[in-house]
């Protein structure tokens, strides 16, 4: 019976350490899904091949810009952007091109948005403080908006909620919530570098910012998402940046109010939660750049083919290759999808920019 029993509670041992590890098991896996912005570290990578067309689906409108853009605009409507640059902004109106004194010597502009073309706001820093500057444009003259001083450096990149509510991403790890002239600061996590907020379909918002780790080329991508009046990490993951062998890359753009980023040899776009593959492309092309679209199957990208890099125009089933042979011999710095048509802007050199509208030369869906 003395053995019987012995042998008896050696099992009821094991079981009972068995049951024990399981929730063990349950939380660590729980853990890896909260903060693993792509679970599948060795996924299976299927031989694609896209037909590639010497092609032009665009018809071009270039304008020759005697500033130096930011790489970051504003359309309000099809007649109405802004575009902003150092020493001085554009306001493009039609055929007309004005060029907008920011009325501070000790301003560099570095992004914009808004909500109209009587609502703009200029983010960006101050050249000998380094602290943040922003500025609105009422459509007449440049205005004064007072933040908190600081020595982050710069706005990164602005969202417009309405006329009188927007949120700000700074150059370091802070974000500032502008609303009826009153500023709420949120500081993250130390270390984090070049916020971009933004807001998707549903209206959430969302950020990603950067950690280089020192004396390396790896680069760690955080997501940030509000949640109950609070800045909540949501993922993470390192990628080196000077490599085409990582699953996924830096940030490209946004299509549908998706985030993008640079995949291997596709682009992936942020669910809220994590990272999917946004669209698949030829296994002999490797994103980079910029990119945009409206949606998997009207999309205009960068990419190296061969150690070159071209833009493509992408439909879903063929790539169209020399997008960009009417603009300049340089790819794009930014792209963005409005109105049916496509708007890029690049620097060509100091004091020199070009911003193009690319119009469908027939309708795509």
């Amino acid at each position: 019976m003395s053995k019987i029993f012995k042998k008896y509670q050696k099992s009821i041992i094991n079981i009972m350490k068995v049951v024990y590890l399981i929730p063990l098991m349950l939380i660590s896996f729980s853990l890896m899904q909260m903060t693993a912005c792509n679970n599948d570290e060795n996924p299976v990578v299927p031989i694609i091949s896209i037909p590639i067309l010497d092609s032009n689906v665009f018809d071009w409108e270039i304008d020759t810009l005697y500033t130096n853009t930011s790489r970051d605009f504003f359309v309000a409507d099809t007649s109405n952007i802004f575009i902003a640059g150092n020493p001085y902004s554009v306001y493009k109106s039609g055929n007309s091109i004005r060029y907008i004194n920011h009325q501070d010597n000790d301003f560099f502009a570095f992004c914009v948005n808004g909500t109209d073309i009587n609502n703009v706001y200029i983010g960006g820093g101050a050249y000998y403080s380094q602290r943040t500057k922003l500025k609105r444009w009422n459509g007449i003259s440049i205005e004064d908006i007072n933040l908190p001083i600081d020595s982050i450096g710069r706005i990164d990149r602005i969202e417009t909620i309405s006329a009188n509510d927007i949120w700000l991403s700074t150059a370091k790890n802070i974000i500032y919530h502008y609303q009826n002239n009153s500023v709420v600061t949120y500081r993250l996590d130390t270390n984090l570098k070049f916020g971009r907020i933004y807001k998707n379909t549903t209206e959430n918002l969302y950020c990603q910012f950067l950690r280089p780790l020192p004396s390396t080329n790896e680069v760690t991508m955080y997501m940030y998402g509000f949640v109950n009046s609070e800045w909540v990490k949501i993922c993470e993951d390192t990628f080196n940046e000077y490599s085409n062998n990582d699953e996924m890359g830096h940030f490209m753009g946004f299509s549908e109010n998706k985030m993008l980023r640079r995949g291997k040899h596709s682009i992936y776009y942020f669910t809220g939660s994590n990272w999917v593959k946004y669209i698949d492309l030829d296994n002999n092309l490797f994103p980079e750049g910029a990119a945009s679209g409206k949606n998997q199957n009207n999309m205009l990208l960068d990419a190296k083919r061969e150690n070159n890099t071209y833009s493509y125009f992408y439909n879903g089933t063929q790539l169209f290759q020399n997008q960009l042979n009417a603009l300049t011999t340089t790819i794009p710095e930014y792209v963005q999808f409005s109105n049916d048509r496509y708007y890029l802007v690049n620097n060509y050199d100091i004091n020199l920019s070009y911003f193009a509208i690319a119009k469908f030369q027939s309708k795509i869906n």
